[in-house]
């Protein structure tokens, strides 16, 4: 279709060329008729609308180059700082993009569970189906990779889960905890293979996305690590720490209300 515009673009200035030449020449030589004689009114609108045309067909060309140029744009920016930017539209289609990484990932995965409330949709079904997909990946991904993930216990399906893990007990699996009154600004986020970090809404009405790029994982990574050593460690690999599982079922105060 291009092809066929461009084509048409160029008669039609081949057109205008002709007909403005062939006047200006007779004009010039004085072969032109009188007006009297010869009515120069159909040449004239001929003339506008080959060029009316021509205008129009510039512009949709212009509008074209420039939507082309800004996608280079933001290619040539994107390759230029190294980061990619992935928005989500709700916790579902993070999570259900969350799984399908868990298969990709190759060497690790660092998270964090520790956000102050959990969002009010995570019960319902498509929250449901989405969480489930990701929970199913779970135990095969940590027979791969290393996994280590960080909890606050602010709510009892937080508590459920690190039990299913430990029952799960792979080795590629280690997680730690903080109290539930650490005062802590909880930025929830998951780090793939030192190559992309899927951010976790703080509220209710927080951004989701991801960022891939190794500029945000070196900011990131290094972070989750300071976090991770001032953790009380709850499973290392193969080894559980029983003694503080008891501990938090001791002392977990949950409030769902």
């Amino acid at each position: 279709m291009k092809a066929i515009f461009n084509r048409v673009n160029v008669i039609l200035l081949a057109l205008i060329g002709i007909i403005a030449i062939t006047i200006s020449l007779l004009d010039f030589f004085g072969w032109l008729p009188p007006d009297t004689t010869v009515g120069y009114g159909p040449v004239i609108l001929l003339f506008l609308g080959l060029l009316a045309v021509h205008l129009i067909i510039s512009s949709f060309k212009q509008e074209d180059a420039l939507s082309s140029l800004e996608s280079k744009v933001q290619r040539l920016h994107e390759h230029a700082t190294g980061v990619v930017v992935r928005n989500f539209e709700d916790a579902s289609e993070l999570e259900n993009y969350l799984a399908k990484r868990l298969l990709d990932a190759r060497h690790s995965i660092c998270d964090l569970t520790w956000k102050a409330r959990i969002s009010p949709d995570f019960s319902t079904g498509k929250r449901r189906t989405s969480h489930g997909y990701y929970e199913s990946q779970m135990p095969e991904a940590c027979e791969r990779i290393a996994y280590k993930e960080v909890f606050i216990f602010n709510d009892q399906r937080r508590f459920e889960k690190l039990i299913k893990r430990l029952e799960e007990n792979k080795d590629g699996y280690s997680c730690r905890y903080f109290p539930e009154d650490s005062v802590i600004p909880r930025l929830q986020f998951v780090i793939i293979d030192e190559e992309e970090v899927l951010f976790f809404a703080m509220s209710a009405y927080g951004k989701l996305c991801s960022l891939s790029g190794k500029e945000i994982v070196n900011v990131m990574k290094p972070y989750f690590e300071e976090i991770w050593n001032q953790a009380t460690p709850i499973k290392e690999g193969p080894t559980i720490y029983y003694d503080e599982v008891e501990r938090i079922k001791r002392e977990i105060k949950i409030s769902n209300a």
